[in-house]
């Protein structure tokens, strides 16, 4: 009977263990459970219309550097702004600009638009000449220097003849030029300055060279970009090496047109080149292939021995350019002929004493 007693004690007791332990088991199911439906990433709603990043780009009209006389007023060349969304928001964009056109500097204007602040910069220059108004005149004149060749006398090297200048005395001409604070305008400029629109310096000069001789090349060039002086080589194109357009890109030379194939006899007129023989067309036709071969140069030009025209000057004016020179020895002045212009020879032996009051 006891024995009986006891097996059902334990069969109890067994039996609330196993019920506390499903009981366990099942308080830390729902325990987990809980937890991770409670624990769940939410999702989260993105509007990614909203969310998506706008950007903006500004467009300037006209060329990034802008060059003003002084006393020139500055006119916008033109902008527009537009976002990734393609929307218009031109109007929104905020110009600043610290532009003083009495003083000759260089001077930024700032564009700026859109929440990236987006910034473009427009470059301006006011030049030292002055923009004539109301009836104003300019009583300076400009000297326009014609140098040929170059020889190293420190190499014994030697002059061949009056054409040739010894190159430590041209260097010591660009050094008295640069002491002396000289001003070397662009061709616009002289162009400009011949039509009486404008007032160079006083102390103005325009360096230029003639031919392409090799003497150029090895020895005037690398003095001209020592001391970051402009010059023109005027090129005669049937001789001349295209590949020297990319060489000299960002050197101070600047080459133009000794015509292609006219710098040779066959004329009657001055010193015979055939230029002055030629009829308007052909002339034409010739300074066109030149200024092809010089990358689109127009600029100005030296008529081949310094002979000129009505013809030369009519085929000069329908190529196109601004300016053009002869050889007559003399400076360039306001109100003359800007397809007849003087140079001022530069020769063997001219001391800086000489050169000076060639200036």
């Amino acid at each position: 009977m006891e024995n009986g007693e006891k097996k059902n004690r334990y069969l109890k007791t067994g039996i609330i263990i196993i019920f506390c332990l499903l009981l366990l088991l099942l308080l830390i199911f729902n325990f987990f459970i809980y937890h991770l439906i409670n624990n769940k990433p939410k999702e989260v709603s993105v509007n990614l219309e909203n969310k998506e990043k706008i950007t903006t780009d500004i467009v300037l009209s006209g060329d990034n550097i802008t060059y003003l006389y002084r006393n020139q007023e500055y006119k916008e060349p033109g902008f527009s702004a537009i976002n990734s969304k393609n929307q218009d928001i031109t109007s929104n964009v905020k110009v600043e600009s610290n532009i003083d056109i009495n003083t000759p500097g260089e001077y930024e204007v700032k564009y700026s638009v859109g929440e990236e602040n987006k910034v473009k910069i427009r470059k301006v220059i006011v030049r030292k000449s002055k923009l004539l108004k109301n009836g104003e005149k300019s009583n300076n004149s400009l000297p326009v220097l014609m140098y040929h060749y170059f020889y190293d006398r420190k190499k014994g090297e030697i002059g061949k003849n009056a054409n040739w200048m010894e190159i430590s005395k041209f260097e010591e001409q660009l050094k008295y030029l640069l002491d002396n604070d000289y001003y070397f305008p662009s061709w616009k400029e002289v162009e400009d300055f011949v039509e009486q629109k404008i007032d160079l310096p006083k102390k103005s000069v325009v360096i230029t060279m003639d031919d392409g001789n090799k003497s150029i090349y090895k020895l005037a060039i690398p003095l001209l970009d020592k001391y970051k002086v402009p010059a023109t080589a005027f090129i005669i194109t049937k001789k001349f090496n295209t590949k020297n357009l990319r060489k000299y890109k960002n050197s101070t030379i600047n080459f133009e047109s000794h015509t292609d194939n006219m710098h040779r006899a066959g004329g009657n007129i001055g010193h015979g080149g055939i230029f002055t023989a030629l009829s308007v067309n052909e002339g034409t036709k010739d300074l066109k292939t030149s200024i092809e071969k010089l990358g689109g140069n127009s600029n100005a030009l030296a008529y081949p021995y310094g002979d000129v025209t009505d013809t030369t000057i009519k085929a000069a004016k329908n190529a196109g350019f601004r300016v053009a020179f002869t050889t007559e020895n003399s400076k360039v002045k306001p109100g003359m002929n800007k397809y007849r212009l003087p140079r001022v020879r530069m020769s063997v032996g001219v001391s800086i004493k000489s050169f000076k009051r060639f200036l």
